[in-house]
């Protein structure tokens, strides 16, 4: 959900405003939810190139902060997004492993195939 007031200075951001949005998009210390809140519209409004955001949020969070933004990075991953979910298929890790592969195995990606055909051979159940 988004706060009262939040969406309507979110419709008042326009392209030359980016600038000072980019430390709060760029530090570890915003919340997830405002880091994948803002890209999110950002880039559903033209405003910034989603792709390489969404693959560097994926490869820099940890923890549970990792789990929320491989949700929302895919659904189908762009190519930069998907060489990303791959990675974290080796993570010894399940339930990131079974995000990443509920990520990348989104209909439409090609790129799903194969990685996602070795686990198949997973001893963990939640990965198979």
């Amino acid at each position: 959900l988004i706060k009262p007031g939040v969406e309507e200075l979110l419709a008042r951001v326009a392209r030359e405003d980016l600038a000072s949005l980019e430390p709060l998009i760029a530090r570890p210390q915003t919340p997830i939810g405002v880091h994948i809140g803002l890209v999110a519209e950002l880039e559903r409004r033209g405003l910034l190139e989603g792709p390489p955001r969404w693959a560097e949020l994926v490869r820099t969070t940890t923890g549970s902060d990792r789990i929320a933004a491989v949700r929302a990075a895919g659904a189908p991953p762009s190519a930069p997004v998907a060489r990303e979910l791959a990675a974290l298929l080796g993570s010894d890790d399940s339930i990131l492993v079974a995000a990443a592969a509920v990520a990348i195995g989104s209909p439409g990606s090609e790129a799903a195939v194969a990685p996602l055909a070795k686990l198949l051979g997973s001893p963990e159940p939640r990965v198979r």
